[in-house]
């Protein structure tokens, strides 16, 4: 784990995390994302659109990813990292569809630190052009995270 630290000019600190997952705990991640194309029992669309399909939750798979970012390998890291006690909140894995995206311009701001760790099985890096993009106060994009295997952003507000 690998983390690059931000500050905006309001403040608010963003963690850019390369290799937040280890070999393990990857491979764990894209076999549950694996299921969107073999059994898609276990994902439900939100409401609002059809271009994003969110898994359920319900497997033991599931539940092994999601107690390494509770408490296990990646919880630890991450206090490592960031030198603070982190009290995990929740997990969601989405699959988004081609199509989805991109957000126009908004604020995340729920008080608490928040992320997104992104998986593809993309080799060739054809997403490059698309991920969080991060804006100054006037709406104007300063850089974006591309959608890159095992990266993620933590916004710290």
């Amino acid at each position: 784990m690998h983390v690059n630290t931000v500050e905006l000019e309001n403040n608010t600190k963003v963690y850019i995390v390369e290799n937040t997952l280890d070999q393990y705990f990857l491979e764990l991640a894209h076999n549950i994302c694996n299921t969107y194309y073999s059994d898609r029992s276990q994902w439900y669309n939100p409401e609002w659109t059809n271009l994003r399909f969110i898994h359920g939750k319900a497997s033991q798979q599931f539940q092994e990813l999601d107690d390494c970012f509770k408490s296990g390998q990646v919880h630890e890291n991450m206090e490592n990292s960031l030198g603070k006690k982190l009290q995990f909140g929740e997990a969601q894995l989405w699959c988004d569809l081609p199509g989805y995206g991109p957000l126009a311009p908004h604020v995340e701001s729920s008080g608490e630190l928040q992320g997104q760790l992104y998986l593809t099985s993309a080799k060739d890096h054809q997403y490059i052009n698309y991920g969080t993009t991060i804006h100054n106060l006037d709406k104007k994009v300063l850089f974006t995270l591309p959608y890159r295997d095992n990266l993620s952003w933590i916004f710290e507000d």
